[in-house]
This record gives structure tokens, sequence and C-alpha cells, in this order.
């Protein structure tokens, strides 16, 4: 994703940090796309040596993949997605806070006829220790993203200037990974670009 969406929905996750109590999404619906996509690859991570992690970590890693996995879909042809489409799906991976924000990037993609292509793989990904600060179990996930071949293009295919929209060649981010107390999964609440080796 482009760079400054990353830090725009970085801000409004420091923003959530502050609440003691989540706000989660009402189940949402089973809708899926009537339009078919292509899915812009999302490579597996490859960590060297590969992580141990507990059942939380892992489930806490699941919810960050998921996360990436819809924005990947959606990225690939924001105009096969309408709003409600993209909505339903982005509730399935993240709390409340981040749904209209993901929405609203790619409805504006949509709009000026653009669309990801390319490849990103993540080349490392690491866990924290489980907390609860009383909202619940809480994962921060950080993983490293090799976009060099990634890139937004317009509807005749040509790479996009738009600084919104330009990714990165790497992009360390940072995932916080939310089970809510008395929830059964674990949704991403959070996520930004930090400073740090990647990679």
């Amino acid at each position: 994703m482009a760079n400054n969406r990353w830090i725009a929905l970085g801000a409004l996750s420091i923003l959530l940090s502050a609440c003691t109590t989540p706000t989660v999404d009402p189940t949402p619906t089973s809708a899926t796309p009537s339009a078919t996509a292509t899915t812009v690859p999302v490579s597996p991570p490859t960590p060297s040596p590969t992580p141990t992690w507990n059942n939380a970590q892992s489930a806490a890693v699941g919810a960050v993949e998921r996360y990436e996995e819809v924005t990947a879909e959606i990225a690939a042809d924001p105009s096969a997605f309408s709003a409600a489409e993209m909505t339903a799906m982005f509730a399935k991976a993240v709390g409340e806070n981040m749904v209209k924000g993901n929405v609203d990037y790619f409805l504006e993609m949509s709009k000026r006829g653009y669309k990801e292509v390319g490849v990103r793989t993540a080349t490392s990904t690491s866990a924290t220790d489980v907390q609860d600060n009383g909202r619940g179990a809480e994962v921060h996930v950080t993983r490293c993203w090799d976009q060099r071949d990634l890139q937004v293009v317009d509807e005749d295919g040509k790479p996009v200037t738009d600084e919104e929209f330009l990714n990165p060649p790497y992009n360390l981010r940072q995932y916080t990974a939310l089970k809510p107390t008395g929830e059964e999964i674990f949704r991403v609440y959070g996520a930004e670009t930090i400073n740090g080796a990647c990679p």
C-alpha cells in the first residue's frame, strides 16, 4: 500500500491505543464480491530461522495475513468491488476503527481507475508476547515487506506518480492484533510503518 495511507492509519492506531475498550463491529455479512478480481499475489513470509509462536501469537499473525490478503484482493482491481462489499470484507479482518479508512482509500483508487500490479513479499515476521491491558489479548506483529515488484498503475497500465499511491521499495510495518474480551478471534486494530532495518 502507499506509504501515506499507512501513516494516516498509523495515526488512527495511536489514537486507539489510548482507549480502554475497543468497539467491535457487528457480525459481518457473508457477502462476497459479485465481480471476479485478479488478486495481487502475496508471498508467504520466509523468516530465518523459523520462529516458534504460541497459539495466541500464531492467531495474531494469522489476523495480519487475513488483513493483507483482503487488501491485496481489493487492490488488484478496486473497481470490481462496491463500498458495501469492501466494508464486509474488511470487517472480517480489522477492527471497526480501520474499516472506513481502508474502504475510502480503495474507493478513491477506483474513482481514478487505479489498481495494484506485481508482487509484494514478506521477508520477515516477528510477534511480541501476548499482553492484556484490560482490552483483551493483544500482540504486536512486525513484518518487513519487499515491495520492489509492486506498483500502482492507471487504466492504461502506466505507473502512477501520485505521491499518496507510491509504494516504497521496502516497508517495515507494525500491526496491533487484538482479540477483545469476549471475542473468539484476533483482528487488526492498528497498522503503521515504523523505523528499523527492512530487510
